[in-house]
């Protein structure tokens, strides 16, 4: 496909940007009922430019706020071209504005880093700026379908990566059950001492989309021709409102073997089947996402899932599942893989297969979004060529709470500074919180992967440990520093102090 904007150049769409998110706020009034999350699914395609990217699949979790604005995540991978394994990931900050009738105007600019593939020799930072025409497939503000066509502008510093692209996306609001907290709270656990009694709904129970599942996923693909790879990963299934087949997001990345750097993640939808009494289920589970590098050669990273297993539920809170699927790329790589996932289950827990869960009142969660310095040393790169270079990188971060003061956590980070674009970690751990006064101390120690961008993380497996200090900034949010070090699993590999800052916002999903 050969086609140039010639309306704006980057310069002029960053411009436009702007001007639209200052705005008079008159002209942004919220839409009649509250949006609840917006989970956002796009596909660009990008001028021709010297990179081997030609278009991109974009995943976003975004949270509308006052005015129109919205805040979020975003994931940005390659899904055409010859780049796969390419990822990008980030912050997004937008505003939709309507315009009357179904009809919104919609703009947001994208801070983050990652890389991947080869395509990305030095730091990593990517913006990312983008002005979109919408149509609700609705009524406006209802919870449902919209549909936006748009234009972009993306860079990448220290790549070749420099082009404007157009795009189509279609998005979806709905309605998870955030409960709005009143000023109780400590910086332990700011939304933990709220009952339901002092909360006010957002949406209309029951929640249409509920997580009621996160689950730590550990694999083995075997490749057609070569080595097999151990993955770690994670994926969240939610309930859906009325329906049988439940959404499912999954992220894997290399933990051992000669894929170092490879990377995939899907969207998709299950359905369980009860195997008697027992709480043995069957369930398939279909999916389309992008993965890629390791020198795993996945074309333009675009792929498709297929997979089944079984589901034991037998012994609460414990949950444990086999599952054994096939992943299928526009590129050469085929596998077949096997995976085991084990689930910490809410007392009570419990959905039939195929339902969603039921309501167990409300569950205190948390995310925080950061960055972190990843000391230089002799042992951090790969290569007695390259220089000294701290890496800094973008940190995404969930927390679940799992009782007064423990919780589960889950991590990715991007690359943005340091010429070590291309680097990429993904953790799952726990933490705890331990408030004295206004302060709170906050150790937590996780297990992941990591790779890219020539760290020496030695076949991906790497382990981290932090302790933070955070300090409360009002009823639901803290800000935090943490020192750490993180380390390759294998003997040789990466061992290097880092220091975090973040920002951290605790809700609570009935």
């Amino acid at each position: 496909m050969s086609w140039h904007i010639t309306c704006a150049s980057g310069q002029t769409l960053t411009a436009l940007l702007l001007y639209l998110l200052a705005g008079d706020p008159a002209l942004a009034e919220p839409p009649p009922s509250d949006p609840g999350i917006t989970l956002r699914l796009g596909l660009d395609s990008l001028q021709p430019h010297p990179s081997k990217l030609r278009g991109g699949l974009t995943l976003g979790l975004l949270r509308p706020m006052e005015d129109g604005y919205y805040l979020g995540a975003t994931i940005y991978s390659a899904a055409l071209g010859e780049a796969g394994g390419l990822y990008l990931g980030g912050v997004e900050w937008g505003r939709a504005i309507p315009l009357g009738g179904p009809y919104f105007l919609d703009a947001s600019i994208y801070l983050g880093g990652g890389g991947g593939a080869g395509q990305v020799p030095g730091d990593g930072l990517s913006t990312r700026a983008r002005l979109g025409l919408g149509r609700s497939l609705g009524d406006w503000g209802a919870r449902g379908w919209d549909l936006m066509l748009g234009a972009a502008r993306l860079n990448v510093r220290g790549s070749a990566i420099h082009a404007s692209s157009l795009e189509l996306v279609l998005q979806r609001r709905f309605d998870p059950g955030i409960l709005s907290a009143d000023n109780q709270g400590s910086p332990a656990s700011p939304v933990s001492p709220v009952s339901p009694r002092s909360t006010r709904s957002l949406g209309e129970p029951p929640a249409a989309l509920r997580l009621q599942a996160l689950r730590p996923r550990v694999a083995r693909y075997h490749l057609a021709g070569s080595a097999a790879f151990d993955a770690l990963g994670i994926e969240a299934e939610f309930g859906l409102a009325d329906s049988d087949w439940l959404p499912v997001l999954k992220t894997m990345g290399a933990a051992r073997g000669n894929a170092q750097g490879y990377a995939d993640w899907t969207v998709g939808a299950r359905r369980y089947a009860p195997l008697g009494s027992s709480g043995l289920a069957a369930y398939l589970d279909l999916g389309l996402g992008t993965g890629g590098g390791g020198a795993i050669a996945s074309g333009s990273g675009l792929l498709a899932q297929a997979a089944g297993g079984l589901q034991w539920a037998g012994s609460k809170p414990w949950a444990l599942q086999l599952e054994a699927g096939h992943m299928h790329s526009q590129g050469r790589f085929r596998s077949n893989y096997l995976a085991a996932l084990i689930n910490w289950q809410d007392s009570g827990w419990g959905p039939a297969p195929g339902r969603a869960a039921p309501d167990l009142g409300p569950q205190a969660w948390a995310l925080r979004a950061g960055v972190s310095q990843i000391k230089s040393n002799a042992r951090l790169r790969q290569g007695a060529s390259v220089g000294r270079l701290n890496i800094e990188t973008l940190d995404l971060q969930i927390e679940r709470d799992i009782g007064a003061s423990a919780y589960l956590l889950g991590q990715t980070s991007f690359a943005m500074l340091g010429q070590a674009g291309g680097y990429q970690s993904g953790f799952l751990g726990v933490g705890w919180r331990q408030p004295v006064g206004d302060w709170a101390l906050n150790p937590e120690l996780a297990l992941g992967v990591a790779g890219g961008g020539g760290v020496a993380t030695r076949g991906g497996g790497v382990a981290r440990w932090q302790l933070n200090l955070a300090h409360r900034l009002g009823p639901q949010s803290q800000w935090l520093v943490g020192l750490g070090q993180m380390r390759a699993l294998k003997p040789g590999g990466m061992s290097s102090p880092t220091l975090t800052l973040g920002l951290t916002q605790h809700f609570m999903l009935r």
